[in-house]
């Protein structure tokens, strides 16, 4: 049976300023690796705001998307699907959730989204079926957000910059019966395929991705012995 890679959390160096591979080169290596989809996850949050202080809210969601759009069109040049994400912190505080199934639009119609906090977040997405996922939970200086807002965990991130709890993480996802995600968080080259998902269907648009996390009917990819 034919199986389809999906990278769930990456970040491009347009707009992360963390990350150091361009999406136009970053789509090229996940291709070589042997992935169908990736999500473009760039960093969303109070410092990227601030970053682009005077600019109004529609400029700011144009410089963040550039990163995206750079993969987008190279994915679509060399035929790898490519799905917009976000990797979401607020004001209130230092966790990172990582948001599925939005269109851009959301983004422009939505100013100053970091500040809501996640209950506002939370009621703000839940009408469109927008998914939420804690990014990397038992990492040093991360909280455990509330089951009941969020979709689930990532319980493998494959940054090798970060000791980010993986195993603590997927034990307390299966103690909570919490939705687990696994994904990479590449922002070098030694991050690149690290995590992921593996589909029996391919996944090549935003409703495809939510309706395979609310499926559940996906393998995830990770090392937890390392």
């Amino acid at each position: 049976m034919q199986q389809y890679r999906i990278e769930t959390h990456m970040h491009t160096s347009e707009t992360s300023a963390c990350a150091a591979i361009p999406g136009e080169e970053i789509v090229r290596l996940y291709k070589q690796r042997g992935y169908d989809t990736v999500i473009i996850t760039d960093h969303f949050h109070p410092r990227f705001v601030r970053s682009h202080a005077g600019l109004s809210w529609q400029e700011k969601v144009e410089r963040y998307l550039a990163g995206f759009r750079a993969a987008a069109a190279e994915g679509s040049r060399i035929g790898v699907h490519v799905i917009l994400g976000m990797e979401l912190r607020f004001t209130e505080g230092p966790n990172d959730y990582l948001v599925y199934g939005f269109h851009e639009d959301f983004l422009f119609n939505n100013p100053d989204l970091h500040e809501l906090g996640l209950k506002r977040f939370r009621g703000l997405t839940l009408p469109h079926g927008i998914r939420i996922y804690q990014a990397h939970p038992f990492r040093k200086g991360m909280q455990l957000a509330d089951p009941a807002l969020i979709d689930g965990i990532e319980v493998f991130n494959g940054n090798v910059q970060h000791d980010s709890g993986n195993s603590a993480a997927k034990a307390y996802a299966e103690q909570q019966g919490l939705a687990m995600i696994s994904g990479s968080d590449a922002h070098w080259e030694e991050d690149l395929g690290n995590g992921g998902l593996v589909s029996p269907r391919p996944v090549t648009t935003r409703e495809e991705l939510v309706e395979l996390l609310i499926s559940g009917d996906y393998q995830l990819l990770g090392d937890w012995s390392s």
